[in-house]
């Protein structure tokens, strides 16, 4: 498994804690990192998050230039400060950036909120549920390629740990497509070959401008496949996605354990209802030619996403 310092070498998520990270500026984060230890707090590590022994350091001497130390953990032995910590946002780290890759907005925004968040409970990392499981969360980045995932969170040692796929907007007009069906997975389905059978026949020269025609997905395997990935029904990951999300997410505390909310969300497993309903939706498009049928773009796609001019069949 790759280790979280590997992982933040290649993806820079967060730089080595250095000594006067904590000194400088009139030095109040070194109260931030004594009251830690004295509080039982977790502090982000090479080892993960880790909890230190009391009691802390005597101050005087922790500020002292080039201090190092040992210090002792209460589950994974020593720990060498200052190389072996993180600069976690509690010490005024930021996550900064992905290479070259341009992000987006919304991930921004809740990178910031994941941040502003860790910081606030003084810890390494955050106690979450996402799809229905318990799990530790110290990150988020963007999912590369185009698997049905577009964020996945990492834990305290850097490994994907969840799967998101985030939509803009508010409502299931603004929700577009949940995938398409070119996918060996589909092939065979009774479901999907009597929609496309039935588009064939109905236009047997391929579409023209504003012709289109839709249909309630039938099967439930087909609309989970379409919604939570490929993979659904095995382990969770790129193609097989732990929740869905609509605009801004917000971060939202019950007892322990922190959730994911937004503007319209759903959990792998569940089939979408009223305007988020599942169908299989055909339309003219001059640049494919979808499932053999000329001019076409097929897929599953959002009830609400209907045109007027679409015919149902």
């Amino acid at each position: 498994m790759k280790k979280f310092l590997d992982f933040l070498s290649e993806k820079n998520i967060y730089s080595i804690l250095k000594h006067n990270d904590l000194t400088k500026r009139g030095g109040s984060r070194v109260d931030v990192f004594l009251k830690k230890i004295k509080d039982k707090e977790g502090f982000l590590t090479k080892k993960g998050e880790v909890f230190l022994k009391p009691p802390p350091p005597d101050k005087k001497d922790f500020t002292k230039s080039g201090y190092k130390k040992d210090f002792d953990t209460m589950k994974k032995g020593k720990v060498k400060y200052p190389s072996d910590f993180f600069k976690g946002p509690e010490f005024g780290g930021k996550g900064v950036g992905f290479g070259t890759r341009a992000e987006d907005a919304f991930l921004k925004a809740f990178r910031e909120e994941l941040e502003r968040t860790i910081a606030k409970e003084k810890t390494g990392a955050l106690d979450m549920i996402v799809g229905r499981r318990k799990m530790v969360i110290a990150g988020v980045e963007s999912t590369p390629g185009v698997p049905k995932s577009d964020f996945h969170l990492l834990d305290d040692m850097g490994k994907e740990a969840a799967w998101i796929s985030h939509k803009a907007g508010k409502t299931a007009k603004d929700f577009q497509q949940y995938g398409g069906l070119s996918n060996k997975i589909f092939k065979g389905n009774a479901d999907v070959e009597s929609f496309v059978k039935d588009v064939k026949e109905m236009f047997p020269d391929g579409f023209q401008r504003k012709q289109s025609v839709f249909r309630k997905v039938k099967d439930s395997n087909i609309a989970r496949l379409s919604v939570w990935g490929v993979d659904y029904g095995k382990a969770r990951g790129r193609n097989n996605i732990d929740e869905f999300h609509q605009g801004t997410m917000k971060l939202v505390k019950s007892g322990k354990y922190y959730t994911i909310q937004s503007a319209h969300s759903d959990t792998n497993g569940s089939v979408p209802k009223e305007g988020y309903t599942c169908i299989y939706y055909a339309r003219f498009t001059s640049d494919m030619d979808s499932l053999g049928v000329k001019n076409s773009r097929i897929g599953v796609f959002a009830l609400a996403q209907m045109p007027s001019t679409a015919k149902e069949i």
